[in-house]
């Protein structure tokens, strides 16, 4: 095999290489020459000077791919030869996407008559027209609260009924009843513990011998219900043994969730262990 000596192309120093097309001495003039050339001017690289082909390790010029092809031995490397950082504007072909084709009408037109109405890949996406479907339950809590706009309109306007303490009354009941009223829905139609309504129970009596109950204002929507509510569950305890599946009829559902509606208005959800029903 025969020997080249020739004078590096960045630092000049003289090297014995067995490889003709051999330019630099070592890995780290390459990089160095490389951004050199990336630091000179726009004019010179696109105007006199020609832009030479950018060399990284692991990657073959055309002239070194024609010298791999005779069989011509090359210098081997390992992995700490390869640069630590490889310029952004290199890029690999082989990572290219390629553009899909265009969605244009005529394959639209094709798509139809095949039954292939929607495509992914078009932006025109053909969807099915909403139906509305009708539910008697939403209509019939609809009615309630619309029989009922007297109380919805107290609850989103209070300060046109209630002034000062009256309000902070109001408050308090109200959202003490409207976490009554939430739990009592979680447990529609599902098996609860005695034990479970007798803790409602025991919460919706403090609530009605507190002080702020007991002086609500007498224009306050919701006192009847509210004693409604706890004669009905302190009914329910007296027919359960260790547990019941509970389920509200219809109206009654109905009525809990227009109020947990009207009450929304005024007052926050809290947890049923974060009020205090007594004071």
């Amino acid at each position: 095999m025969t020997d080249f000596i020739k004078n590096c192309l960045h630092c000049g120093t003289s090297m014995q290489t067995q490889r003709r097309t051999k330019k630099y001495c070592s890995d780290t003039c390459k990089q160095a020459a490389f951004y050199s050339r990336g630091a000179q001017p726009s004019n010179a690289l696109n105007g006199s000077e020609p832009l030479t082909a950018i060399e990284l390790d692991g990657e073959d010029t055309d002239e070194e791919q024609i010298d791999r092809s005779n069989n011509v031995e090359r210098e081997s490397f390992n992995d700490e030869q390869l640069p630590d950082k490889i310029p952004f504007n290199v890029r690999n072909p082989t990572n290219q996407q390629t553009i899909p084709e265009p969605y244009n009408a005529k394959r639209r037109e094709e798509d139809k008559t095949k039954g292939n109405s929607k495509r992914f890949d078009d932006t025109e996406v053909e969807e099915k027209p909403y139906e509305w479907v009708r539910s008697e339950l939403i209509d019939e809590i609809a009615d309630y609260v619309q029989d009922n706009y007297k109380t919805s309109e107290m609850f989103q306007y209070p300060k046109k009924y209630w002034y000062g303490s009256d309000l902070e009354k109001v408050k308090w009941v109200s959202v003490r009843f409207l976490c009554i009223i939430e739990n009592l829905l979680h447990f529609d139609n599902s098996i609860v513990e005695r034990k479970t309504l007798i803790t409602i129970n025991k919460a919706l009596i403090a609530m009605m011998d507190a002080w702020n109950f007991k002086y609500m204002p007498h224009n306050y929507p919701l006192k009847n219900e509210i004693k409604a509510q706890q004669q009905r569950i302190e009914k329910i305890i007296s027919v359960c043994d260790k547990s019941i599946r509970l389920g509200f009829k219809r109206d009654t559902k109905v009525k809990l969730i227009a109020l947990r509606f009207q009450l929304a208005d005024l007052v926050p959800k809290v947890r049923f262990h974060n009020l205090d029903f007594s004071k």
